[in-house]
């Protein structure tokens, strides 16, 4: 799995996200997905991003996607279900690296400033922070 990570960048940069529902046997999930230069970082959530506000959810980093999940809805190969899009927008984003992702989303459901924070050194075990403002 490659989970290759931007640095810090000088002020901030917009970027796009999606937010997908992915219907699966093995249990549904959300997936969070935010440009990282040619691929998309990857978070898997077990519900929806926006009840964030104000708390906390955990969430699992996975491999980086293909940028054509932007738009993309219907199946997945390999019988592994299929998705839909959930939110889609912009996201004005401050820092990205191995602990911290952090700025502020601008979509239709999932609106504000956010923080994804990794919770141990494997890189996978992260947290989604959500503030309305």
């Amino acid at each position: 799995m490659s989970l290759s990570t931007n640095h810090k960048q000088p002020g901030s940069r917009m970027v796009r996200f999606v937010v997908l529902f992915h219907e699966q046997e093995a249990g549904n999930h959300f997936d969070l997905m935010i440009e990282n230069e040619e691929t998309l970082a990857t978070w898997k959530l077990p519900q929806a991003p926006e009840t964030a506000v104000g708390t906390e959810v955990a969430c699992l980093r996975i491999a980086e996607h293909r940028r054509i999940y932007l738009e993309y809805e219907g199946p997945i190969s390999g019988d592994r279900g299929q998705v839909t899009r959930h939110d889609q927008g912009d996201c004005s984003l401050e820092e990205c690296n191995d602990r911290l992702w952090s700025g502020q989303f601008i979509g239709n459901k999932l609106r504000g400033r956010f923080e994804l924070r990794g919770n141990d050194g494997t890189g996978e075990n992260w947290s989604l922070h959500l503030f309305r403002e």
